[in-house]
């Protein structure tokens, strides 16, 4: 049987206190400096749910690696069966309009410039997907992906709103944006 550790970080569990009934049941445990770690069954079948809470990035940078990171996250969270969002800004935004997410260009990376340029190398060489055909993946996964461009960017970037209507699903403004991702968990990168 396989089993997956529960930490506890209290200084005792609740039946070993002085007075506490002591039951059969109690499940094993090891000690460990910061509290007890119970071992529980998986369950027959493991974790194998859809999630209900969805889940969204609010995405202002246009730097492949952190493009890269959120499509990522969006297709793996879409596969798990969360509705996830994507909400575009600015950069985010611009670089998807003009098809420039794929462009594997390294050097905007927090890192050293020959590990930059070692990434830049074996990003071009890997191949797979391009971060478009990500999304639209993401978007055919159980739990679906929206794509939803930031309206006050679209006027400030000049673009036409027929034109950015064409590549994503929702144009919307701030307030709008937060009640949909009100019931889930969000990130901003």
């Amino acid at each position: 049987m396989e089993y997956v550790a529960e930490k506890h970080f209290e200084s005792q569990s609740q039946n070993n206190r002085p007075g506490a009934r002591k039951t059969a049941l109690t499940p094993p445990r090891r000690r460990q400096a910061s509290g007890f770690v119970f071992l529980r069954p998986i369950p027959a079948g493991g974790y194998n749910r859809p999630m209900q809470r969805s889940f969204s990035i609010f995405l202002h940078s246009d730097r492949y690696d952190r493009v890269y990171q959120a499509v990522n996250l969006l297709a793996a969270a879409s596969s798990m069966g969360r509705h996830c969002h994507l909400f575009l800004f600015y950069a985010s935004l611009a670089s998807y309009m003009d098809g420039s997410w794929d462009d594997v260009n390294a050097s905007g990376i927090d890192a050293r410039p020959e590990t930059a340029a070692t990434l830049t190398r074996n990003l071009e060489l890997a191949g797979g997907p391009s971060l478009y055909d990500v999304v639209r993946m993401a978007k055919r996964e159980q739990g679906g992906l929206q794509v939803v461009a930031c309206s006050t960017s679209v006027q400030r970037l000049g673009l036409e709103p027929a034109d950015v209507g064409e590549k994503v699903d929702q144009i919307a403004g701030l307030t709008t944006m937060l009640e949909i991702a009100a019931d889930g968990q969000s990130l901003y990168i």
